[in-house]
């Protein structure tokens, strides 16, 4: 039987890179098995070496990729081949919310494997901010990239309804009860990561 294997693709809007991150599931958890990252902004060449490693990985049972920014724009792109496999997904602050939750969810249970400093430098690097409004919000610091980490959230997404026995969380907010937020986030997933 086919290790099933689900990939999550952030695209470069701008200055920031493209990241492909590709997860195989095997016994129940999620297990890095190989990313991509692109330093320009170039989407015919982004898709065609996403169908190649479609290929290689004897094919994906899905992608999901960021519509928000250029992802409606570019994915007339895809290969028509491959067509099918690639989902949308907006990533409005809610859905970051809620994607963030499955990785840490994923993490806790031991059912997310990383194998790659990079991305686990910029799991670290993510800072949690409330905005005017009094909304929670994720970000990195200035001058360096999240690509990754995106890739990685959105390939949890792909991979969550595969995942037996394991609830996809709900958004719901809570109003931080300490100011040194960024700090205890950090730990948290440093402690997940190890």
């Amino acid at each position: 039987m086919k290790i099933p294997k689900f990939g999550g693709l952030d695209l470069a809007q701008r200055v920031d890179n493209s990241a492909l991150i590709v997860l195989k599931l095997e016994e129940h958890k999620l297990t890095q098995v190989g990313q991509k990252t692109w330093a320009h902004i170039d989407y015919e060449k982004v898709f065609n070496d996403v169908t190649k490693i479609n290929e290689v990985e004897e094919g994906m049972h899905k992608i999901c990729y960021d519509r928000t920014g250029v992802g409606d724009a570019v994915a007339k792109l895809i290969n028509p081949e491959i067509r099918n496999i690639f989902r949308p997904v907006v990533l409005s602050a809610p859905k970051k919310f809620e994607l963030i939750s499955l990785m840490k969810g994923l993490f806790n249970k031991k059912k997310l494997i990383i194998h790659d400093r990079d991305l686990f430098r910029e799991i670290t690097e993510q800072e949690i901010v409330k905005s005017d409004a009094g909304n929670i919000l994720y970000r990195h610091p200035q001058g360096f990239h999240d690509d990754r980490f995106w890739g990685l959230a959105l390939a949890c997404d792909a991979a969550s309804n595969y995942l037996r026995g394991y609830s996809r969380p709900r958004v719901a907010a809570a109003t931080p009860r300490t100011t040194d937020l960024e700090s205890l986030v950090t730990k948290e997933i440093g402690r997940m990561m190890n």
